[in-house]
């Protein structure tokens, strides 16, 4: 299928993954040790396995007796103003949400 935002661009949807050989990102850095790439391939091993194990159920918020998607919006909205008023780091809002 095919998503027109306009009838400038037009988006496949079946095909909008990169094809090509993944690029070696850690290439320019593995003469720097504080930048561990003799471990990097063991460690994106372990982020794959433990993402699917701790990943968010598909039907969290049907679960939620509490709060419904419309709250949680406003919620998170509100998250960030107070984030960007306290000028945090990216982070912090990323661990709050």
């Amino acid at each position: 299928s095919v998503f027109c935002q306009n009838s400038l661009s037009c988006v496949s949807l079946g095909s909008y993954q990169h094809s090509a050989p993944a690029d070696n990102i850690d290439e320019r850095d593995w003469k720097d040790p504080l930048c561990a790439t003799d471990y990097v391939e063991d460690m994106y091993s372990h982020f794959r396995l433990k993402e699917a194990s701790v990943a968010v159920c598909p039907g969290y918020m049907e679960n939620q007796c509490q709060i419904d998607e419309r709250m949680r919006s406003i919620l998170v909205d509100w998250l960030v103003e107070v984030h960007l008023k306290f000028e945090l780091v990216s982070e912090t809002l990323y661990l709050t949400i």
